[in-house]
């Protein structure tokens, strides 16, 4: 009888979901997954600060760069789980990832001015290099003394990887 009632709830709760996401397309997208990109800053030359963002069920993983002064990039984790420091900070987070070793490195938290989540970014050295590893299919679990903070994947990564390089050498 209580395996019934769960049921019954879960369906319930994805019957909701299902109406929202007809009723709601930015909600149907949030929630299945989707791709973003633009140029974070809109007076940028082209080539610089071009941004590719993942966003799904209240996550966003963000592979941006290069800027005006640094031929890197960064890898950018946000969520409402992800600590909020009033002040930004470094901090040492272990990135596991898809199909490379587990990492252990300096990073900076911060709150993401005029939203909710906070965010974790990583520095990224070559940005060619970074969206040349981009898999279609990604995994990404960010860690804090062993407690997950953001646990995300994406899909479609090959057509991201390739609308990032022709953002990052235009023409």
């Amino acid at each position: 009888m209580a395996r019934q009632k769960l049921l019954a709830a879960e369906q319930a709760r994805a019957a909701a979901i299902d109406e929202k996401m007809a009723r709601d397309p930015a909600f149907g997208r949030m929630h299945l997954g989707a791709w973003d990109f633009f140029q974070a800053d809109p007076g940028a030359k082209p080539g610089e600060t071009c941004t590719a963002v993942w966003m799904k069920q209240g996550e966003l993983v963000t592979i941006s760069g290069p800027g005006p002064d640094y031929d890197g990039g960064m890898l950018t984790f946000s969520s409402n789980d992800i600590p909020h420091p009033a002040d930004m900070q470094t901090i040492t987070v272990t990135m596991k990832q898809s199909r490379y070793p587990a990492q252990t490195v300096k990073a900076v938290n911060y709150t993401t001015p005029g939203q909710a989540f906070g965010a974790i970014s990583l520095t990224v050295r070559d940005i060619d290099k970074a969206i040349d590893t981009m898999l279609d299919v990604e995994q990404f679990e960010i860690l804090i003394d062993g407690k997950r903070l953001s646990d995300i994947g994406w899909s479609g990564g090959n057509g991201a990887r390739d609308r990032l390089r022709e953002c990052v050498h235009p023409g």
